[in-house]
């Protein structure tokens, strides 16, 4: 890892100093933005899981036994558009339940399609006992996607849409399962 030092003066990555040139923004950058735009207080680390990429960026004071820790920076492709995205994905890991129907109110006009799988029984075990097994769900509709479901695209949906309620192989992945 090559530092920037020669050029910037500072001791941050290449990389890092090549993200800075390329115009994207920081965490602490987006989230000023944000908060800015929603009247929500939003901080950087609620920002850094999102994050396009990372780099290298000065140094930690030694602490303990530790030798100096370079910090990282995250930074962010931004795009106006993804503002909405970002807010929805904060308050949901926060929880942040009143905020969550107000996001749910403007995207209630998103179809969405997705597929899920939940146990069912039938006695054809061994001699007539009952036996477990999960059975394949296909599902429509407009809003917020509930959180066991998983999205997938119009077209697969309407290609396997004759599949529904098949009884799934035992430890299946859903969407491999669909390919």
């Amino acid at each position: 890892m090559a530092l920037s030092i020669e050029t910037t003066g500072l001791y941050t990555s290449q990389n890092h100093q090549q993200a800075r040139e390329e115009g994207k923004l920081t965490a602490g950058e987006l989230s000023k933005i944000l908060s800015k735009k929603f009247f929500i207080k939003i901080t950087a680390s609620e920002l850094k899981d999102y994050a396009t990429e990372w780099h290298h960026s000065g140094f930690y004071k030694p602490s303990g036994n530790h030798k100096k820790i370079m910090g990282r920076t995250f930074f962010f492709d931004y795009d106006p558009d993804q503002d909405q995205y970002y807010l929805f994905h904060i308050l949901a890991d926060r929880g942040d339940a009143e905020n969550l129907q107000f996001e749910a109110d403007m995207k209630k006009n998103i179809h969405w399609f997705a597929i899920s799988d939940h146990w069912d029984h039938d006695y054809s075990g061994y001699h007539g006992k009952k036996k477990y097994f999960k059975r394949l769900s296909f599902h429509t509709g407009t809003g917020l996607i509930p959180a066991a479901f998983v999205e997938i695209s119009e077209e697969i949906y309407n290609a396997n849409l004759h599949r529904e309620k098949e009884q799934l192989p035992p430890y299946t992945n859903l969407i491999n399962y669909l390919k």
